[in-house]
């Protein structure tokens, strides 16, 4: 979509208008600003990676990585009302609510590679249409997509892993 006020206004017109749960990733993070903050949806899964979330929170990448187990005392605004998931994307993913914290442990470094987190949010938006609730998206989301790059880690090795390998996996561990 891009980074620019087409996006921004696209987003605003969603997020007003969102009736059912929806993912936030990529350029929708980045256009974010406090007045696209101020019409957050109830229910809303944000998929950001460290460096995402370092603009987000107008912080350096390095704050990021050295508190992300505490991330949400910084993201307040953002959990804090309706049914806001937070899955914050690198070696090892994390999913918060306003109340808890969920550290995922399937996946692999070779899933460090373009298009991985592009099939976590369809992962999660998956598992939104099938009915879960965000946290439990968000949850099954990030872990049934590290058990899919797992098991081509598995067949294979983490080198050559590409995002389309784990959309095919996904069919082995579902």
């Amino acid at each position: 979509m891009g980074n620019n006020i087409v996006t921004k206004k696209i987003l605003k017109y969603v997020f007003e208008n969102a009736k059912q749960p929806i993912v936030v990733d990529a350029d929708a993070i980045n256009v974010l600003d406090d007045e696209l903050k101020a019409c957050f949806p109830k229910q809303m899964v944000m998929t950001p990676h460290v460096k995402e979330m370092a603009k987000y929170l107008d912080k350096p990448i390095e704050f990021v990585k050295e508190n992300m187990l505490d991330i949400t005392d910084y993201a307040k605004e953002y959990i804090d009302s309706g049914e806001h998931i937070l899955v914050l994307k690198d070696a090892r993913t994390l999913v918060f609510d306003k109340n808890s914290r969920y550290i995922n442990v399937s996946g692999n470094n070779g899933m460090s590679t373009g298009g991985s987190g592009d099939v976590l949010s369809g992962v999660i938006a998956a598992f939104l249409a099938e009915g879960l609730s965000c946290k439990q998206a968000g949850m099954m989301g990030v872990y049934v997509h590290g058990l899919a790059g797992d098991y081509f880690y598995n067949e294979n090795n983490a080198y050559s892993l590409l995002a389309k390998d784990i959309i095919e996996a996904l069919k082995c561990v579902l």
